[in-house]
């Protein structure tokens, strides 16, 4: 058999390729990069002390007050290499996940403009680890509230919004977006303009399409 003639093309093994050229990159010259100078100097608090290399990158940031894009432009060319992201199967695109911080504007009494509720988690609601009767079950959990001796499921969104406000006196606060509450779907951390910075919990465990209500604590 010859195989002289033939060429193989094997996909790049998917991850971080060669690097390249800042000036390569689209938008690189166009994005206004200094709105990105917060969240480099915030992850400098842990990176310095952990990552080596980092204590560097974050004195000399630290010496940079309110910088214009030009001139974070001018510190990441100096500090940072871009590399090619290869995607699987070698192609050019892919996903990257990421994680934000939501901001949201709210007020610790009710009006007209913050009219919508972030409650705390109820003293009604149960939270049964069906683990403890059935092993199979590991990580499986209802979520219900008792009506006399019986578990039931707990109020979904359409009842906790709805005209009798089963959780009505658990406000944590009120929020002047009607959606805001989507961008709370996950556990983690938020920040609203009169309460600082808090984290929440999600305590009602409904699939994705039910942004629910969440439990909150002041950080």
């Amino acid at each position: 058999m010859l195989l002289s003639g033939c060429s193989f093309f094997l996909p790049r093994e998917a991850g971080i390729g060669e690097a390249v050229n800042w000036d390569d990159l689209p938008g690189w010259r166009e994005d206004k990069i200094a709105d990105a100078w917060p969240a480099l100097l915030s992850q400098c608090t842990k990176l310095r002390k952990k990552k080596p290399g980092w204590e560097r990158i974050c004195d000399a940031a630290d010496q940079l007050q309110a910088p214009t894009d030009k001139q974070v432009r001018t510190f990441i060319r100096e500090y940072f290499q871009p590399h090619e992201i290869i995607g699987t199967g070698g192609k050019p695109d892919g996903l990257i996940t990421g994680y934000y911080e939501p901001i949201l504007s709210g007020s610790l009494v009710a009006n007209e403009r913050f009219a919508y509720p972030i409650y705390g988690r109820p003293d009604s609601l149960l939270i049964i680890d069906l683990a403890e009767q059935f092993p199979g079950l590991k990580g499986k959990r209802v979520r219900g509230r008792l009506i006399g001796n019986r578990v039931v499921p707990y109020y979904d969104r359409t009842d906790i919004d709805g005209l009798e406000q089963p959780l009505k006196g658990k406000e944590l606060l009120w929020i002047d977006d009607p959606h805001g509450s989507f961008f709370l779907a996950d556990p983690g951390v938020w920040s609203c303009s009169v309460t600082r910075r808090l984290k929440h919990q999600c305590w009602l465990c409904r699939p994705k399409t039910d942004t629910s209500m969440f439990r909150s604590e002041k950080s």
